[in-house]
């Protein structure tokens, strides 16, 4: 997959991308910028094959 084309693809559409080499800096951004929100992951596949940190 061409991740730069993707990452064009989905700027277009308006759909920021970040992308991480391991699910630690994953977390660790996401723990950063939700810091003090409720959030809900419904159903998602990524987390459920991401398994415990």
């Amino acid at each position: 997959m061409d991740i730069g084309a993707f990452e064009a693809n989905l700027k277009w559409r308006g759909i920021a991308l970040k992308v991480f080499d391991t699910k630690e800096e994953a977390a660790a951004y996401l723990t950063a910028s939700i810091k003090g929100k409720t959030v809900g992951f419904g159903g998602s596949m990524t987390l459920e094959e991401m398994g415990p940190l």
